[in-house]
C-alpha cells in the first residue's frame, strides 16, 4: 500500500481495519524507505453535526476542516454508540461481542470487567514493526486502579485519566485532573491545571523526542473533549464555573468553548509537525468514539436542527 508523502485523514464514527495501518507502516515500497509516523486523535462524544467539514453550522472547526481539505473525509462510517465498547473495537478491530467488552465502564462494581490483553492490539503490532507507542487521555477499556492493562496492549508510554481513585471515588478530568503517567499518579503536581493541556504537553514531548531520534512513532491522543462535565476551558471568558460534582453534566453553555479548544489543540499538533519537518511523513487520523450527548442540539445543513445521538443508532449522512 503506497501512500502519498502528505496523507492527512479525517474519520468520524469509524472502527479501523488495522491490518491496513500495518500495510501503511511498511516502508519497503516508499521511495525513501521511511515508515510514516501515525497520529490517532479520538474525540469524546462528538457527532458529525458539530463539525463544519460535515455541514455543521453551530461551530467553527478550521483545523479539523484542514484535515478534511488536505486528506480524505469519510461519510459512511459507524461505531458502537457508547464509549467503552467503541474504544475496545478500535483497539482490537473486533466487534464487542467478539472482544468481550460490550458495556460502558462507569462503576467501581465493574472493576473486573475489562478488555483482555489476549485480544488483538494494533499498538502491539506497530511495536513489532519498530514503532515507539504512546497514549494520552482516556483509556476506559479497563479501570486502571484495579486492572491497568495499558502496557499489555502495546503502549511504551502513557498518561491517562483514571476514572476512579484507589478508594473507588470518581475523579475529575478537566480542572484538577487525576492522571496516571507511566504507572504513577500525578494529581498533586498538576493541581489547578487543565487536563487537556497537561495531556497535550506530554503528547507533543513524545512526538518531538522521536522525531529527533528519527524513530517512527504511533501517538494516540484520546482526548476527553468535548465530553461532559461541560466546564470552562482556559480560553473561556468566564473561567470560574465548575460542575458541582464528578457525576454532574455541568453547564452546556461551555460546550462550544470545548469544541473550539479541541480544534485549537489539533491546530497546535499540526503546527508542531510542520515545525519539526515531519508533516510529509506523518499520517493523521481523526475520529470520534460515538455521537454527541443527547441533551445537546446543533444546527446542520440548511437550517436543520440535530439532537445528539449518543446511545442511539441514529444515521446521518455527511
Amino acid at each position: 500500500m503506497n501512500l502519498p508523502a502528505r496523507h492527512l485523514v479525517i474519520l468520524l464514527h469509524f472502527v479501523a481495519p488495522w491490518l491496513a495501518a500495518l500495510q501503511a507502516a511498511d516502508g519497503s515500497n516508499r521511495p525513501d524507505g521511511a515508515r510514516p509516523n501515525v497520529l490517532l486523535i479520538l474525540a469524546d462524544d462528538l457527532g458529525l453535526e458539530c463539525l463544519s467539514a460535515y455541514g455543521g453550522t453551530s461551530h467553527k472547526t478550521p483545523n479539523i476542516d484542514r484535515l478534511a481539505n488536505e486528506g480524505m473525509r469519510f461519510s459512511r462510517c459507524f461505531s458502537h454508540p457508547f464509549c467503552s465498547p467503541s474504544r475496545g473495537s478500535l483497539l482490537t478491530g473486533r466487534y464487542p461481542f467478539q472482544n468481550g467488552l460490550n458495556v460502558v465502564l462507569h462503576s467501581k462494581t465493574q472493576e473486573n470487567i475489562y478488555l483482555k490483553p489476549s485480544q488483538p492490539s494494533f499498538p502491539r503490532q506497530l511495536k513489532q514493526h519498530g514503532y515507539a507507542t504512546q497514549i494520552v487521555g482516556k483509556w476506559h477499556v479497563s479501570l486502571e486502579h484495579k486492572h491497568n492493562t495499558i502496557r499489555e496492549f502495546g503502549f511504551d508510554h502513557y498518561q491517562t485519566w483514571s476514572i476512579f481513585d484507589e478508594k473507588g471515588r470518581k475523579t475529575t478530568r478537566f480542572w484538577n485532573p487525576y492522571l496516571m503517567r507511566d504507572d504513577r499518579i500525578i494529581a498533586d503536581e498538576i493541581k489547578d491545571r487543565y487536563g487537556p493541556d497537561v495531556d497535550l504537553e506530554v503528547y507533543l514531548d513524545f512526538i518531538k523526542a522521536n522525531a529527533k531520534e528519527q524513530k517512527p512513532f504511533f501517538a494516540y491522543y484520546s482526548t476527553y473533549l468535548p465530553h461532559f462535565p461541560w466546564e470552562p476551558t482556559p480560553d473561556s471568558k468566564d473561567k470560574t464555573y465548575r460542575a458541582p460534582n464528578a457525576a454532574h453534566k455541568g453547564d452546556p453553555k461551555y460546550f462550544p468553548d470545548m469544541i473550539a479548544y479541541l480544534d485549537k489543540q489539533i491546530g497546535t499538533m499540526l503546527q508542531n509537525l510542520d515545525n519539526l519537518g515531519i508533516a510529509d511523513n506523518t499520517i493523521v487520523i481523526f475520529l470520534a468514539d460515538n455521537g454527541t450527548d443527547t441533551g445537546l442540539v446543533h444546527q446542520w445543513g440548511e437550517g436543520k436542527s440535530v439532537a445528539g445521538g449518543k446511545g442511539t443508532m441514529t444515521f446521518a449522512s455527511g
